[in-house]
């Protein structure tokens, strides 16, 4: 969590912009105080909200910009000259009020930055601060859904067993919690459905344990990155005919641009083979048999 206070003494006024940067990251929680930002009436302004909601919001990004060069396009001024006690060059962070985050993205937990063009599409309100004036009181993380309302992805191709998992099945029900949080996507399109990008075993091990509410890290992402998010954390560790079959999958879907989904792999497995034969002409040149020739 972080705090703005209108003449925060919480960071160093002389600390580099590029440490400041360090210190701030998508997903923590603001504590807002003053009245030096306009409030917007949105579909949300009928809501029942208490000083504790309008005044906390949370970081959903940080572009690498300062606040003299973010313009605030409804004034015709920039974060710096609305922030005049400030450094002109302090990086910006992008927060968005509790209330709106909770009702728009309610599984938003920090692990992934929420794109402008999405928050746009969303019709939130978001607000941008030159980060000295934050102090972090606490962080995001980690929520709680139904386990009925995560589904595979399309393209995941591996299967499970109860033979072939029983002590890991067995871990997780005596522990009474899945080992990790799986990484899963809110879609655009249905915001109360939720893909599994990584961590399909630990939710079919959820399932057959008879857990009804799990843990997970949500991500909201457009379908093509969604999509290398999921290639990158699996393909490589796929079997040939479980690749296969995420390939004609991977084809269906996004025709001869599947490769693009398949490009880290192959990138990985052209160094891996550039070092081994680097390595073998090393072991042949250096060598107790070649030194003796």
């Amino acid at each position: 969590m972080i705090q703005i206070t209108e003449q925060s003494t919480s960071i160093n006024m002389n600390t580099t912009a590029n440490t400041i940067t360090r210190m701030i990251s998508h997903s923590e929680i603001l504590w807002v105080t003053g009245n030096a930002w306009t409030r917007k009436k949105t579909k949300n302004s009928n809501k029942t909200e208490t000083d504790t909601d309008t005044h906390r919001a949370v970081v959903v990004n940080v572009p690498p910009v300062t606040a003299e060069e973010w313009d605030v396009f409804d004034r015709g001024t920039t974060v710096a000259e609305d922030n005049p006690q400030y450094r002109s060059d302090a990086p910006v962070a992008i927060v968005v009020f509790m209330p709106e985050l909770d009702s728009e993205f309610q599984y938003y937990s920090g692990v992934a930055p929420l794109t402008l063009t999405r928050l746009n599409g969303s019709g939130v309100n978001w607000y941008a601060f030159p980060q000295p004036r934050l102090r972090k009181v606490g962080s995001k993380g980690p929520v709680e859904v139904d386990i009925n309302q995560i589904q595979p992805l399309r393209y995941h191709s591996r299967t499970f067993s109860v033979s072939h998992n029983r002590q890991f099945i067995e871990e997780i029900a005596a522990s009474g919690q899945l080992p990790r949080a799986p990484l899963v996507w809110a879609s655009r399109t249905d915001s109360d459905s939720l893909t599994l990008l990584d961590g399909h075993k630990r939710v079919y091990a959820g399932h057959v344990a008879g857990f009804e509410i799990i843990q997970v890290l949500d991500m909201y992402l457009d379908d093509e990155t969604a999509t290398r998010v999921w290639a990158n954390r699996h393909l490589g560790g796929y079997t040939r005919a479980e690749r296969n079959c995420a390939k004609e999958r991977l084809k269906d879907e996004w025709g001869e641009d599947y490769q693009q989904f398949f490009w880290r792999i192959l990138t990985t497995n052209w160094v891996n083979s550039l070092l081994g034969l680097l390595r073998c002409s090393f072991l042949d040149i250096f060598s107790p048999g070649a030194a003796s020739r």
